[in-house]
């Protein structure tokens, strides 16, 4: 884990965007996520825009709730309709 807090933010910022493209993809709103993984929608919002550190247990949730692996969220894997068209 990088100690560098700029590092840091950076992961936590790519990471929310991952949920929020993953929400989207799905035609879901944050009220929805955020009923679905026990949060309010503020956390859902901070968590969207790197504010909030997503630990295990709200990972486990977010892969349910946005029915993904991990891995899309952890190694950066993109789901394979979003890699469609790219170079």
């Amino acid at each position: 884990m990088p100690t560098d807090k700029h590092e840091q933010k950076k992961i936590y910022i790519r990471f929310g965007h991952r949920i929020r493209r993953r929400r989207e993809a799905l035609g879901m709103s944050e009220e929805e996520l955020a009923r679905r993984i026990g949060l309010s929608v503020a956390k859902v919002k901070a968590c969207e825009q790197g504010r909030r550190v997503v630990r295990v247990s709200l990972l486990e949730a977010l892969v349910e709730a946005l029915d993904i692996s991990a891995d899309y969220f952890l190694n950066g894997l993109e789901i394979p309709d979003e890699d469609e068209g790219r170079p």
